[in-house]
């Protein structure tokens, strides 16, 4: 199952917390792809939409203790640590 498929199949189910998720994950997997083919640019536009839906997203204690939030990788990725 793809993450475009596992989103539908939880909106679906009416999960539409989890659904997000899936979404800001995807977004950020894309960027770390692009990251590491050298396209920076690309990179930086897929983390500031996983870093903007995580901002926004519903807060639950399921997701409370992030190893690294995705606004702080985009700043590693932009070269600011």
């Amino acid at each position: 199952m793809t993450n475009c498929e596992l989103k539908d199949a939880l909106v679906q189910a009416e999960q539409d917390f989890w659904a997000e998720q899936v979404e800001i994950e995807r977004s950020a997997a894309a960027a770390w792809v692009a990251y590491a083919e050298g396209k920076k640019e690309e990179a930086l536009k897929w983390m500031r939409s996983a870093a903007d839906l995580e901002d926004g997203s519903e807060k639950n204690v399921a997701m409370e203790n992030r190893l690294c939030d995705a606004r702080t990788f985009g700043r590693t990725a932009a070269g600011a640590e």
